[in-house]
């Protein structure tokens, strides 16, 4: 039986690859359990690794929808919405091993599923990742983080270690909005600490004077106002 130029017709979206092209990655069929969501999203089944793939991709979403599914991997697709906020854990992702966040406008996150593999959250508003988010991506086997605005500070420390060790080449793709440079290429992240902290200790000597001065004032003024209730009881 010749495949080469054999072509799908069915489903839409394998319509017209070749079968000798065909990936078994590719192939999802209708999920026939419990496969729920808050947002009208669609569920498959991947034979390939075992899992259920939730798509809400592109539906104008701007929170996180709520999921209930009977499975042990969930691949849960959120890429091109308007979500800004951070996932949390009350939203039925335990099971979530693939989070994709592409193309969102996401500028913090503080909670990630605790099986999570693969997380994809470029094309967002991202500046810091704290210390606790950047040890969860570093268990997982695919992170994806260029296209944000990211701070590039002495804050960024730990972040630029995590982007040189956990990404590699990769990490050239993760730029510092202040200048458009890659983040893996600082060398002085913390060159303006030193003038960040003389500037606040002179703002800081400059309230100093202003309560010596205030307090000064107001202990003569109760000073003056006292003698004077004095002299009035003596006339």
């Amino acid at each position: 039986m010749r495949l080469k130029n054999n072509e799908c017709t069915s489903p839409r979206y394998l319509k017209g690859k070749k079968l000798s092209d065909l990936q078994l990655e590719l192939i999802k069929c209708p999920y026939p359990m419990k496969c729920k969501s808050s947002s009208d999203c669609e569920c498959f089944y991947r034979p390939f690794n075992d899992t259920v793939e939730v798509d809400c991709s592109y539906r104008n979403l701007t929170k996180f929808p709520r999921i209930e599914v009977e499975g042990e991997r969930v691949a849960l697709n959120l890429v091109g919405n308007a979500i800004s906020e951070s996932p949390y854990s009350s939203l039925g992702y335990e099971n979530v091993t693939s989070l994709l966040l592409s193309n969102n406008k996401i500028s913090r996150v503080t909670w990630l599923p605790p099986r999570i593999e693969i997380i994809k959250l470029d094309g967002n508003q991202l500046k810091y990742m704290t210390p606790y988010i950047l040890r969860k991506m570093n268990n997982s086997s695919t992170v994806e983080l260029s296209n944000n605005p990211w701070t590039c500070d002495c804050f960024a420390a730990n972040f630029q270690k995590f982007v040189k060790n956990k990404l590699g080449k990769e990490g050239k793709e993760i730029i510092c909005a202040a200048d458009n440079k890659p983040l893996i290429e600082k060398t002085n992240l913390c060159e303006l600490m030193p003038f960040l902290i003389l500037h606040v200790m002179y703002l800081s000597l400059i309230l100093i004077v202003f309560l010596v001065e205030f307090f000064s004032f107001y202990r003569n003024y109760k000073s003056r106002k006292a003698d004077a209730a004095v002299e009035v009881l003596y006339v």
